[in-house]
C-alpha cells in the first residue's frame, strides 16, 4: 500500500469523526407545532383554506388504522384521538387524497407511522389531513 493511499484513508476516517453521532441526531426533535405556524410551500388553494379556516393540531397521536376504497383515491385514517371539528361531521374519520400534491408522500409517512407505531403531530381542517410530522 502506498503512502498516498494511507493518507487518503486516514483523511476519510477523520472526516467520519466530524459527522454527528446517531444519538445526537436522534436527540433533536421537531419543534412543537403551533396553530399559527404557516404551512411550508402552501398552494393558492391551501392558502385560501388557511385564510378562511383555523387548522387544528393533534399532538402525540398514533395511527390505528388506514383504509381506502378500490375506486377512489381517498384514504381514511384513524388516529388515537380526533379533532373537535371532525367529530361534528357526518362521517367523523380523518382523510386525505393521494391524487393531490404530495398525497403519495403523506400515504408513505402514515404507513410508516402505523407499521412502526410512531407518534405523530397532525394538522387538520375538519377531517381533512394537511400536514403530518413523525415524532
Amino acid at each position: 500500500m502506498s503512502r498516498h493511499a494511507i493518507t487518503v484513508r486516514t483523511a476519510a476516517w477523520a472526516a467520519c469523526l466530524l459527522l454527528p453521532s446517531l444519538a445526537s441526531a436522534q436527540a433533536l426533535s421537531p419543534p412543537p407545532m403551533e396553530a399559527e405556524i404557516p404551512m411550508a410551500s402552501a398552494s393558492a388553494t391551501q392558502a385560501a383554506v388557511m385564510a378562511t379556516t383555523t387548522l387544528e393540531v393533534l399532538s402525540d397521536v398514533q395511527v390505528t388504522q388506514i383504509g381506502t376504497y378500490q375506486d377512489t383515491p381517498t384514504h381514511f385514517v384513524w388516529f388515537t384521538k380526533r379533532g373537535p371539528q371532525c367529530a361534528l361531521e357526518a362521517n367523523p374519520v380523518h382523510r386525505f387524497s393521494d391524487d393531490k400534491a404530495s398525497g403519495a408522500a403523506l400515504h408513505a409517512t402514515l404507513m410508516t407511522a402505523l407499521v412502526n407505531q410512531r407518534k405523530l403531530d397532525v394538522r387538520v381542517n375538519g377531517c381533512q389531513i394537511y400536514e403530518v410530522y413523525l415524532r
